[in-house]
């Protein structure tokens, strides 16, 4: 916060890539864009809430993992992109952290035993993730209906 809530709709202007440096600007065409979506590694679960106001002041209005390498092979290809994104969860302290990267694969899938694991030794955050599936919901049908009127629309 201020720049998000959970469930708001990103469609950006620019992506970079936190880890690298390259920034990817968006195809003129397409829906109306605006601010960057900053994508990065496991740091981007390890930020601090002055980590998040330093990024917000720098025009970031969004955070995730995955965005810049799929841009990268768009335009890599010629492909022009528009990218969906909508507010699953909220950075810097009011975040899982990094210990949310162990409890998923590399998919994004969940591993049970390790889950299982961490519910008996942080049963205080039994909310938390509850909390985070139903956002991740919400984010997730925002982003899809999004796509789709797009889609429609053409």
């Amino acid at each position: 916060a201020p720049a998000s809530a959970i469930g708001d709709l990103g469609v950006p202007a620019e992506v970079v890539d936190a880890s690298s440096g390259v920034r990817h600007r968006a195809a003129e065409a397409g829906p109306p864009r605006h601010g960057v979506l900053r994508t990065g590694e496991e740091d981007a679960y390890a930020l601090d809430d002055d980590d998040v106001a330093r990024l917000v002041r720098q025009g970031v209005t969004a955070l995730d993992m995955e965005t810049s390498a799929v841009v990268g092979v768009c335009e890599n290809l010629g492909v022009p992109w528009v990218v969906f994104r909508a507010v699953s969860d909220m950075a810097g302290s009011s975040s899982l952290g990094p210990a949310l990267l162990t409890l998923v694969d590399g998919e994004g899938r969940p591993r049970p035993l390790v889950v299982g694991r961490y519910v008996l030794t942080h049963p205080h955050r039994v909310p938390d993730l509850v909390r985070l599936g139903r956002d991740a919901r919400r984010a997730e049908e925002v982003a899809a209906a999004a796509a789709i009127a797009y889609l429609r629309d053409r």
